[in-house]
């Protein structure tokens, strides 16, 4: 099995990177369809793609099958996602096993979405970890070498044993656009202090949000590398649905030019309005951009190929 290059080391590596992420299909789905994606975002240039896990609460399985498939097969460094609202601590720790051993070094660690059309209200599973920042120090401790016991059978005077370290860096869902960002960097900044070392973005369409939580971010000594999430939008009324079922602002600007983009253009204008956004964000300082590709990667790519091309006009010659 490969072992995949840490995130933290691939940022220090490059100055801008470029990822995506994928849905992996609903069960019962042939997943052809998500290998035609790999392949159009390796040849595209991304530098990893992450893999959803239970995204929107639905069932879906083959997130770390999907994941090894991206490693093994494409060559791509790949991310897996891994929720917590649904298993116990110690079916986790055999899950993060599970990982360690396909050779991936890299998880970002969630709490887990409650089933679309539900009550958002979250509920953890009896026993689960309720907090995201529970599972990052469960991984961050597995990084230790600690393991849980098992009761009557090791020789243990504690909750923990001793066995070979994992090798983990441990991502972090971030969320400049909550409604008190105050709270939200202090949520974050727990998940860096129990051992996240990266973090990527709920969706984005403006830059302001991203640099005002980065700003409260450094007084809480959570300096970590942040990647902004960025979805081409393809239509005035999926940017009505993003802001309702997001809780993102989407500005008004590009919410108008969506609306007058003449019959067979608005996928074109959703493509410029995320290129532009990611190209501030680069300029402000973005180590790179991460984007939500959903079931198009065509889309995702085209931004990348003008940004890269706007990139290199600026450049002095």
């Amino acid at each position: 099995m490969k072992t995949s290059e840490k995130i933290s080391s691939l940022l220090r590596r490059k100055n801008i990177t470029w990822s995506a992420e994928l849905i992996p299909p609903r069960n019962g789905i042939d997943f052809g369809q998500v290998l035609q994606q790999i392949g159009v975002l390796r040849d595209g240039g991304v530098d990893f793609i992450s893999v959803t896990h239970g995204a929107g609460g639905s069932l879906r399985g083959g997130t770390l099958p999907i994941a090894t498939y991206i490693k093994e097969e494409f060559g791509l460094n790949c991310v897996p996602h891994l929720t917590c609202r649904d298993m116990t601590p110690e079916q986790l720790e055999n899950v993060i096993v599970d990982h360690h051993y396909l050779g991936f070094r890299n998880i970002l660690a969630l709490r887990g979405d409650p089933p679309d059309g539900l009550d958002a209200e979250f509920r953890p599973a009896p026993g689960s970890h309720a907090y995201a920042w529970q599972l990052i120090h469960q991984i961050a401790r597995m990084n230790t070498g600690r393991y849980f016991a098992r009761k009557n059978f090791d020789r243990s005077d504690g909750e923990f044993r001793e066995g070979v370290p994992t090798d983990f860096c441990i991502g972090a869902a971030a969320y400049p656009e909550e409604p008190d960002v105050a709270v939200s960097a202090g949520h974050f900044a727990l998940k860096v202090r129990h051992g996240a070392s990266f973090g990527i973005t709920q969706m984005l369409f403006q830059a302001e949000p991203y640099f005002r939580f980065l700003d409260q971010l450094r007084p809480r000594g959570a300096d970590v590398p942040i990647l902004p999430g960025l979805r081409v939008l393809t239509s005035a009324a999926q940017a009505a649905r993003m802001e309702k079922k997001f809780g993102v602002k989407v500005p008004a600007s590009v919410r108008e030019k969506l609306e007058k983009a003449p019959p067979g253009q608005a996928l074109e204008t959703g493509v410029e309005a995320a290129a532009e956004l990611a190209l501030e964000l680069i300029r402000g300082g973005a180590p790179g951009i991460h984007l939500f590709v959903m079931n198009d990667p065509v889309s995702g790519v085209r931004v990348m190929e003008r940004v890269r091309a706007m990139l290199s006009a600026s450049r002095p010659s």
